[in-house]
């Protein structure tokens, strides 16, 4: 028989230091994960974050919900962002997925969200009739700036990892190609100074508080520190025998925040940029910026000084920078899309035109 259990952070901090989540063939959260969760600024202490389903004691399934506040037009609405779904191969079919996700609306009033949803999930969410059927969706773009076959193309291929020695050479003859074009003709200057902090400041937030007014999920100084400090994905270079049960990422070699401040000659802030660094992959969960031309420049001295190999962002000011910008040589320039699942109260404000959601809202922060 199939039950499914929810927690709110009480029952979730009991669970995670029980024996039968460190005896269990799988784990539905990692602890330095639902750590994290239970710092959330946006959590109240009755909220399920997590719904599990077990069957015969063993966990088949689970749901994590991320709880944030989403403000349009002098609305304040409490919302929870659905995070991590997964059911047991030898379970699906049998309307796990849908019973979790159906039990996360009843929770959560209806008022739900979830973005780089899997595609086969989306008749799930279909079948529940309380989502929109068009999802909300932002095109971006990715950066190839330095040639990786060796770690892009056998995960994809398995097949192809018998020939990870000769992508190896491949990479470092494009590679000395493209850092010789870089040397002799580009020149990497800034006509900005950055301050590097592990913290967000009084300084950080009145700076972003004046620069979020369209935008739905809007945050301060507490939300970046939460973030920065409590990350989802740790670095390790071996994943202990525990994280080896979670299904979903949880360890890299490395994972890195950045957090910026941008200043102009004068010594005046002029923008505030988080990057999230993952294995020479970076990503632009936040900015805030008195002019976009800062920020795109920041972003090329960045990819150069740290060596990064990708550069994903769905931004529109930063798209349209870098469609437009030479500063840096790139192997692949791709056209990219990420698609919101909408529950349908949250409709009219998802699909109203003026709105802003930043990269990194949600859960995507984490990632």
């Amino acid at each position: 028989m199939v039950e499914i259990k929810l927690f709110n952070k009480s029952q979730l901090f009991e669970y995670i230091y029980s024996s039968d989540f460190g005896n269990s063939n799988c784990i539905p959260i990692t602890i330095h994960r639902a750590l994290s969760q239970f710092k959330n600024t946006k959590l109240h202490e009755e909220d399920v974050i997590l719904l599990i389903a077990f069957c015969n004691g063993n966990v088949i399934g689970y749901l994590g919900v991320l709880p944030d506040i989403l403000s349009f037009n002098n609305n304040v609405i409490r919302i929870g962002w659905l995070s991590c779904l997964w059911v047991s191969d030898e379970f699906r079919g049998n309307g796990i997925s849908y019973n979790l996700i159906i039990k996360a609306l009843e929770l959560w009033d209806n008022k739900l969200l979830t973005s780089d949803y899997v595609s086969y999930t989306k008749k799930i969410y279909d079948k529940t009739k309380l989502f929109n059927l068009k999802p909300y969706v932002k095109k971006g773009i990715r950066l190839y700036l330095k040639s990786d076959m060796q770690n892009i193309l056998p995960p994809k291929k398995p097949f192809l990892s018998k020939f990870l020695f000769l992508f190896k050479i491949l990479d470092f003859i494009l590679n000395a190609f493209l850092n010789l074009r870089i040397l002799l003709f580009y020149k990497f200057h800034t006509n900005f100074d950055f301050e590097y902090t592990n913290y967000a400041d009084d300084e950080i937030n009145d700076f972003i508080k004046s620069k979020q007014n369209n935008q739905l999920f809007k945050k301060d100084k507490n939300d970046l520190n939460w973030i920065i400090q409590n990350p989802w994905i740790l670095s390790e270079d071996k994943k202990s025998n525990l994280n080896k049960k979670y299904y979903f990422s949880s360890t890299v070699n490395l994972f890195r925040f950045h957090l910026i401040k941008i200043k102009n000659k004068r010594k005046e802030l002029v923008g505030v940029i988080l990057f999230s660094e993952k294995d020479k992959s970076l990503k632009i969960p936040y900015i805030y910026h008195n002019n976009i031309d800062c920020i795109i420049e920041t972003i090329y001295f960045h990819v150069h000084v740290w060596k990064i190999k990708t550069l994903t962002t769905f931004n529109i000011e930063i798209v349209e920078g870098l469609k437009k910008g030479k500063s840096h040589p790139e192997v692949l320039k791709k056209e990219i899309i990420r698609n919101y699942i909408v529950s349908n109260p949250l409709s009219e404000y998802l699909f109203s035109p003026e709105i802003i959601i930043q990269d990194g809202d949600g859960d995507s922060v984490f990632t």
